[in-house]
């Protein structure tokens, strides 16, 4: 699932509202906290794509057994990204 820029900056206010209200004490301003906490949620993001991308160049291999209905282009896409995620040690 793809999130719009807004959606990922909410979701780093959220969290970074969640850690203030646990005790957390910040020793940079909340406005660097998010910046940073926007950062590495788009990074993850565009690791997972750049996964994503590999997966669909891996699938190009076998679109005849997939036209063929000889195998389900879903399930193998789930399979291999999660074999190259657990390659490249990123969590999914």
């Amino acid at each position: 699932m793809k999130l719009k820029k807004e959606q990922i900056h909410r979701i780093a206010a959220l969290v970074t509202r969640r850690l203030k209200e646990k005790g957390v004490v910040f020793k940079v301003s909340e406005e660097k906290i998010l910046a940073k906490a926007d950062a590495v949620v788009l990074k993850n993001m565009d690791e997972e794509e750049a996964i994503d991308q590999q997966v669909r160049k891996y699938l190009e291999k076998y679109q005849t057994e997939i036209s063929r209905g000889q195998v389900d282009p879903q399930k193998m896409f789930l399979m291999i990204k999660k074999q190259i995620a657990k390659e490249k040690n990123f969590i999914l």
